[in-house]
């Protein structure tokens, strides 16, 4: 779970309590659990225009695990249209990458092992 999920939790915890109720919060769902369209090995390069299975899990890591999620609404439907090129070039430029839009061996490792300092509220 990330940094600002366990923040948010224990927040939204934190709320219920002084507010008098109790509250039981459910396991935060890793993107290990939905993101699983290939396999973490399994990197092949994704550029616009693509619709395959290779999409849909670089925009579900984009959606759960980027940060870039938290104020955009990516689909996770396998075709890489403009909200998913928005994403890609989002995490690129956040973490210093070359922003062609196209996931690669080190967008892909980006994906897989996010800077949490890109999880912000304002991106």
């Amino acid at each position: 779970m990330s940094k600002f999920r366990r923040r948010m939790a224990a927040l939204t915890a934190s709320a219920a309590i002084a507010l008098g109720g109790m509250v039981a919060l459910a396991p935060q769902a890793s993107a290990d659990v939905y993101c699983s369209y290939i396999s973490d090995s399994a990197r092949p390069y994704v550029s616009p225009n693509q619709n395959n299975d290779a999409v849909k899990q670089a925009q579900c890591l984009i959606l759960f695990e980027s940060g870039f999620g938290m104020n955009h609404a990516v689909q996770v439907d396998g075709q890489y249209g403009q909200e998913t090129y928005a994403g890609v070039i989002w995490v690129q430029h956040c973490n210093g990458l070359s922003e062609d839009g196209i996931v690669g061996p080190k967008t892909w490792e980006k994906l897989y092992n996010p800077n949490y300092a890109c999880q912000r509220f304002d991106n």
